[in-house]
């Protein structure tokens, strides 16, 4: 089996036209693979494709992927929504989903107001629980974003994966947090010597998407791999994160 998590980035234009990042993101699955694919950062715009979110844009590209669940973290004008997503060739037993808190009690103290969500898949067989995570690049909202999470996911026993954009890098005592938690970075636990480096695309020099294992996976995790793909003759790239694809047996 192999899970592949990647952001997004909206239909934001910094590394290329949304139609042209859609068509490298499905090549790039394609060449990979994977079995499910988490997404952060997706939107749904009604003005726009018809009004599908980004993940369901994909699905019509990569028809094996019959089953596309996008969850909105956050409602604005005009009707678009900013959320989460999986795409899957394998059918879930249940999605469900917690929005998390801002973490600042007052209002005038919000330094990021975008809204985080943890999207829960779970698997019937193989019996795997994935959470699809995208917390704040502010600490303190991070660190808020990450203990509503724990909370949240200590609740769902059993192996799990959590994937994701957790916006720190590994050094943080966030996510030294997770590894007390007892998850498994599994960048670190496969490749331990190479930095894995996943932000900023176009010249990479800090690891912040992550793919960390719960319960008793390790023996079943096999490799871990970016996913990248050559720039475009017009300079376009996937997102301004480049992804990660586990296998598992």
């Amino acid at each position: 089996m192999k899970i592949m998590t990647l952001n997004l980035n909206f239909f934001e234009r910094k590394h290329g036209p949304w139609p042209i990042r859609r068509e490298l993101i499905a090549q790039a699955i394609q060449q990979h693979g994977p079995d499910i694919v988490a997404f952060q950062a997706v939107q749904k715009d009604p003005e726009r494709e018809d009004g599908k979110d980004q993940a369901a844009q994909l699905a019509d590209r990569l028809p094996e992927f019959k089953h596309v669940a996008f969850v909105a973290a956050a409602q604005h004008g005009q009707g678009r929504q900013d959320g989460s997503a999986f795409l899957s060739r394998i059918p879930f037993e249940r999605i469900e989903h917690r929005v998390l808190r801002l973490g600042i009690e007052s209002p005038h103290q919000v330094e990021d107001p975008a809204r985080r969500i943890i999207v829960f898949a779970r698997l019937a067989s193989p019996a795997l629980s994935l959470f699809n995570s995208h917390f704040s690049w502010v600490y303190r909202q991070a660190a808020s974003n990450l203990e509503e999470g724990l909370t949240y996911m200590r609740q769902i026993g059993g192996p799990a994966l959590l994937v994701g954009d957790l916006n720190n890098t590994p050094d943080s005592d966030l996510m030294q947090r997770l590894t007390a938690e007892g998850w498994t970075d599994v960048w670190a636990y496969l490749r331990p010597r190479d930095p894995g480096y996943t932000f900023e695309s176009h010249a990479p020099d800090k690891r912040i998407d992550y793919i960390w294992a719960r319960g008793d996976l390790g023996p079943s995790l096999k490799a871990i791999d970016l996913v990248k793909k050559q720039s475009n003759a017009q300079g376009a790239r996937l997102s301004d994160h480049l992804g990660l694809v586990v296998t598992l047996t």
